[in-house]
């Protein structure tokens, strides 16, 4: 997931939302986390709705990955 949005691609932008919904939380947080350095308004829904997360570590990459897109 990392490594998707270090390359900056967006084709690897399905695949990172997608990964917003993964069953580890850890898979959600890199989603989250390369989502902001893509830094796509398209991604906002998704990242609003995994700032709704469970667990804290997706919550706070999901608001973080937010703030990126909106500089």
């Amino acid at each position: 997931m990392e490594a998707l949005g270090e390359l900056g691609d967006a084709r690897g932008r399905p695949a990172l939302v997608g990964g917003l919904r993964e069953g580890s939380w850890r898979v959600r947080t890199e989603a989250a986390e390369a989502l902001g350095e893509l830094q796509n308004s398209a991604d906002v829904a998704p990242l609003l709705a995994a700032a709704d997360d469970p667990h804290l570590e997706v919550r706070c990459a999901a608001l973080e990955a937010l703030a990126q897109i909106g500089d």
